[in-house]
């Protein structure tokens, strides 16, 4: 398989598609946005969730963020997608390495669709992320210029929104712009985050949980915090929905 296939298969799982939604009684002022620095992150524990494409439970997604301190903390965020989705079993695991809320390390991939593999591999320099893609044996390599304070989201991995939400205090009824790296289209592009002034209820087995709710509009992302941690993602172009089992 061609590397340019398997980065399409997997953004099934990865990626997102342009769209439009509204959020609910926001500003139309957009914010710049400036984190301040990570707060009441889940530490050193696996969290578990369940992967639904169009209403049907395909796999499991799971992260979980370490860090060392030495003269500054470096945390590291591991990701695994175990899915099947149309006949094909799908494995992405990632590893997202930075220093802070502002300073990426770098940002691995490594995709197996079916027992074909491929990668993807980041390393930030400053004002520019160099890309690599591999897979049967052809690379290719990609510099992409990063402003300040560009974050990295891949849209369908949910730590690293929840990241975003934890790097800075997001006002209700403001929004945002982020610049972010999506490094499966090697584009920096500029996300819209906001944040609802109304809660909303989110039902996971049989429970239900008051949350509140950020959007990305152009993505069409919806996500759900319950005490200040994510519980639920919602993809409404792809359809796909991530849940966190709760206690």
């Amino acid at each position: 398989m061609r590397n340019r296939d398997i980065i399409i298969v997997a953004a099934l799982i990865l990626a997102g598609a342009i769209g439009i939604e509204l959020y609910t009684n926001f500003t139309t002022t957009l914010l710049d946005y400036a984190p301040t620095g990570f707060t009441s992150l889940i530490m050193d524990a696996p969290q578990v969730f369940d992967y639904y494409k169009d209403g049907t439970l395909i796999g499991t997604y799971t992260y979980t963020l370490t860090a060392e301190t030495g003269t500054d903390t470096l945390y590291m965020l591991k990701t695994v997608v175990d899915a099947t989705y149309q006949e094909k079993h799908l494995t992405v695991n990632s590893t997202y390495r930075l220093r802070g809320a502002t300073t990426p390390d770098s940002y691995d991939v490594d995709f197996a669709l079916d027992g074909t593999t491929s990668k993807l591999e980041t390393t930030y320099t400053g004002v520019n992320a160099v890309i690599v893609t591999s897979a049967s044996g052809a690379n290719q390599t990609f510099t992409v210029p990063t402003p300040a304070d560009t974050v990295t989201i891949d849209n369908n991995n949910p730590a690293q929104w929840e990241l975003l939400m934890k790097s800075f205090t997001a006002q209700a009824g403001k929004v945002y712009r982020v610049n972010a790296l999506v490094p499966q289209g090697a584009v920096v592009q500029s996300v819209e985050y906001g944040v609802d002034t109304n809660h909303q209820f989110a039902t996971i087995g049989g429970k239900s949980y008051e949350c509140v709710v950020s959007r990305e509009p152009n993505f069409q992302i919806t996500l759900y915090f319950y005490r200040g941690d994510l519980i639920q993602y919602k993809n409404d172009i792809d359809g796909i929905i991530i849940v966190k089992r709760m206690p």
